[in-house]
């Protein structure tokens, strides 16, 4: 997928709760978002998200916000575009190997 006028992010909601086929590298380049929000409940049966979904953000740097581990995840508008508001559990959140 070639990254066209209007392709971008600044957030993306991971397809079907992150799993594995959901949202492909290519398309998440393509958007190269600057965080990726993971609607998941915790210790599904489904196992989501998918360890390889998780991979795909990491190996862009892009950090990944999970409802499962953080609960809701709120953003708000500023000069800058969207902001994430500090929810006092930054180790939660999953970036670059860590988890």
């Amino acid at each position: 997928m070639a990254r066209g006028p209007g392709w971008a992010a600044q957030i993306v909601h991971a397809g079907h709760h992150g799993s594995a086929h959901a949202s492909s590298l290519q398309w998440i380049q393509a958007i190269h978002p600057r965080y990726a929000i993971v609607s998941v409940g915790r210790n599904n049966r489904y196992g989501h998200p998918a360890p390889e979904t998780l991979r795909r953000y990491d190996s862009l740097g892009i950090p990944v916000l999970r409802t499962d581990r953080l609960g809701d995840v709120t953003f708000e508008l500023g000069t800058r575009g969207f902001e994430l508001v500090p929810s006092g559990l930054p180790a939660l959140i999953h970036n670059a190997g860590r988890s």
